[in-house]
């Protein structure tokens, strides 16, 4: 397992972790090599922080996925994943 690797001293917050085991449990990381995993965990932090840094937020404030959040982590991770990987083709 590659995912939610935290660096000593630096925890990861709980929204983000959310957001990575989301995708690996409903399967977004399947088809992605190993080696790829921690790259795309990273980038999905960043393009959530830069894209939709309210999503977050809602997910600290709710501590639930509701419907409507889950709704909106799905088309998240979707737009993601589509541009990782487009970015990362061989």
């Amino acid at each position: 397992m590659e995912i939610l690797k935290q660096g000593q001293y630096r925890p990861l917050p709980v929204e983000k972790q959310i957001l990575i085991i989301f995708a690996g449990t409903n399967g977004l990381l399947d088809d992605l090599p190993l080696e790829q995993c921690r790259e795309f965990e990273e980038e999905l932090y960043r393009f959530t922080e830069n894209t939709r840094p309210q999503l977050l937020g809602q997910i600290a404030e709710k501590k639930v996925l509701d419907d409507a959040l889950r709704g909106e982590v799905q088309s998240l991770l979707k737009e993601f994943k589509e541009r990782f990987v487009s970015a990362h083709k061989s």
